[in-house]
């Protein structure tokens, strides 16, 4: 990888631009030939197997040294890219000639968080159309987890790229870390578009990032490292904004049992902790109900089973 930031940066001057390449596949297949290596993980049997953070600058080298720039990805990882272009078919009722059609429709924003979290009760009217949408909706579920795989790379880890050009190994715990820290940056977009005001849950901000422009911030940035749901974090319930305290917990690690620590010859469970600052720490399970949980407020959604 020492290489390949070597090259993203040569490539970045022949061009005059500021930007980091978003995309391996797209930026080395307007780079030389012998760079193409570069885009392969030695662990990895695919022909681009390299993932780069999009919306990096060469100013953050400087101002953010310690981000992450590119991982390498697993052979098969859980993503979301083919939930997009998903449809379901309804029935339509024309009063005038009194006929039922049937058409194809996208998915709404209720209904792309519904098969991302497995929650169907706020599309249930009780009607038949109701039921029959809900039924395909599971399908699409059904079919993305099916689908998806967490075959490894590397056992319980991975190899980083950060933007001083730092290349390391971490594990899931730590990389967990990082990914929560890119999704902070994005949620601030959010939230500045939003009065100031947060997403809610975690769903809900992917449902506003399903038009973003680069598949990997859509597809995969809410899914917990070393997990196998859609959905691997939840946001503080009491509802944050810009104007929160910078301590502020504004997401977590949904599972416990995600991530371990080992401390005093003892593997603990945890949670990864998101501030309102951007800051993320891991706090072990019991340290997360006595500092945590007092300061997320009532959970305001009903309980339902995912499928």
């Amino acid at each position: 990888m020492g290489e390949l930031y070597s090259a993203m940066l040569q490539y970045m001057d022949e061009v005059a631009s500021d930007e980091f390449p978003p995309e391996i596949d797209n930026f080395l297949h307007h780079a030389p030939l012998e760079w193409r290596r570069l885009g392969v993980c030695p662990a990895s049997h695919r022909r681009f197997s390299i993932q780069l953070i999009p919306h990096w600058l060469r100013a953050d080298i400087e101002r953010n040294p310690g981000k992450l720039l590119a991982y390498d990805y697993n052979e098969n990882e859980l993503r979301l890219q083919d939930l997009w272009g998903q449809k379901v078919t309804v029935n339509t009722y024309d009063e005038e000639t009194e006929q039922t059609t049937e058409t194809e429709r996208s998915l709404t924003e209720q209904e792309y968080i519904a098969v991302l979290t497995g929650k169907y009760f706020d599309l249930d009217d009780g009607t038949e159309s109701s039921q029959n949408v809900i039924s395909q909706l599971k399908a699409i579920r059904g079919k993305l987890l099916g689908n998806g795989t967490l075959a490894r790379n590397f056992k319980e880890g991975h190899v980083i790229l950060l933007l001083d050009g730092t290349v390391k190994y971490v594990t899931d715990r730590e990389f967990a870390q990082y990914r929560l820290e890119i999704f902070h940056r994005e949620l601030i977009k959010l939230a500045r578009a939003n009065e100031g005001k947060f997403p809610s849950t975690v769903a809900a901000a992917m449902a506003k990032m399903q038009t973003y422009e680069h598949w990997w911030l859509r597809c995969s940035l809410s899914i917990n490292p070393g997990t196998d749901d859609f959905i691997g974090f939840e946001m503080n319930p009491a509802g944050v904004t810009l104007e929160s305290p910078v301590d502020t917990p504004l997401m977590y690690d949904k599972d416990s049992s995600a991530h371990k620590l080992e401390r005093g010859g003892k593997e603990w469970n945890g949670r990864n902790v998101l501030f309102r600052d951007g800051t993320v720490e891991f706090m072990i399970e019991v340290d997360f109900q006595k500092q945590i949980v007092p300061l997320l407020g009532a959970r305001t959604m009903p309980s339902d089973e995912a499928d």
